[in-house]
């Protein structure tokens, strides 16, 4: 009971730890949930990648400079992981909206909570972050929340009940189940009240390219349009098509989409995120390895 005790009134032994406070980044109107003094595209000017509400902008961010962050700056470069911080009624079967990935290089709204905030005390890699959203996913996680969760709001005390892992796997509710030695009423009990929450959402398309390795324009690289390139996980031959998308089926796709859909699930990198063009070959050469040697040529 004592170490029970601990962990419960420690925060520092528990994933509220982990959650920042409200008005992490923003103050008064400054990146508030309604601000607009973003761009849409990224420039030399507006280099911070600002993740915002989603009614303003359905791809859910834009781009701002480092000037427009009023505080907080030394989260800036870590990875971290955002979640809505209002969402669900407090006692709907989901309980959290959707967390995303922030890279080092992004801040968000108001509308987000930041996980992983401290320069002092988190310092997680991509691979653990993507760890601890596949964490927040599970039913056995969004239970412990629902207990202290009782409006719309996510202050940082409804993590209290959950419990701190590590973070070298991709968490699942039957790994969770197994480690704690949950019985089947238990089991029965959690997944009566807590739904399933998308765990394809772990994989979005703009996520599985490495952003340092830069977008593959196929025309550039001497692949034409009509040439055919194959998709190695699985063998499968694409038609190169215009604006530097494949066809399959019927249906055209960048090379992100595709590797997005298809990509064999016990293929995926434990963060889930890949080099697309490595996963194509064209004349039995990876286009990765040609984008690679053109870097190379042109150093």
């Amino acid at each position: 009971m004592r170490n029970l005790n601990n962990y419960l009134e420690n925060s520092l032994l528990n994933f509220s730890s982990y959650v920042s406070p409200k008005h992490y980044f923003d103050r008064d109107e400054l990146l508030s949930s309604n601000w607009r003094g973003y761009v849409k595209e990224r420039d030399s000017e507006h280099p911070i990648k600002f993740y915002l509400n989603r009614q303003l902008e359905s791809c859910g961010f834009g781009w701002i400079r480092e000037n427009d962050i009023p505080k907080c700056k030394e989260t800036l470069p870590l990875n971290k992981i955002f979640i809505p911080k209002a969402g669900g009624s407090g006692n709907d079967p989901i309980v959290l909206g959707k967390p995303i990935y922030g890279e080092p290089g992004s801040v968000c709204s108001y509308t987000y909570l930041v996980i992983g905030y401290s320069a002092e005390r988190h310092h997680f890699t991509k691979e653990e972050c993507y760890s601890i959203i596949s964490y927040l996913k599970t039913r056995f996680f969004r239970y412990l929340v629902s207990i202290k969760k009782k409006t719309q709001d996510n202050p940082r005390d409804v993590f209290q009940f959950v419990p701190l892992q590590e973070w070298s796997q991709i968490w699942t509710d039957e790994a969770l189940y197994k480690k704690y030695n949950l019985s089947k009423s238990q089991i029965g009990y959690i997944e009566s009240l807590i739904k399933p929450m998308d765990t394809e959402a772990l994989f979005n398309a703009e996520e599985l390219l490495d952003p340092n390795f830069g977008e593959f324009n196929l025309i550039e690289h001497g692949v034409k349009v009509g040439d055919r390139i194959i998709y190695t996980p699985t063998d499968m031959e694409l038609i190169v098509a215009e604006n530097n998308m494949v066809e399959y089926g019927g249906e055209k796709y960048t090379l992100a989409q595709f590797t997005s859909k298809y990509m064999p699930r016990n293929k995926r990198s434990v963060s889930g995120v890949c080099q697309g063009p490595k996963y194509f070959s064209f004349n039995g050469v990876s286009l990765y390895k040609m984008k690679e040697s053109f870097l190379g040529g042109n150093k």
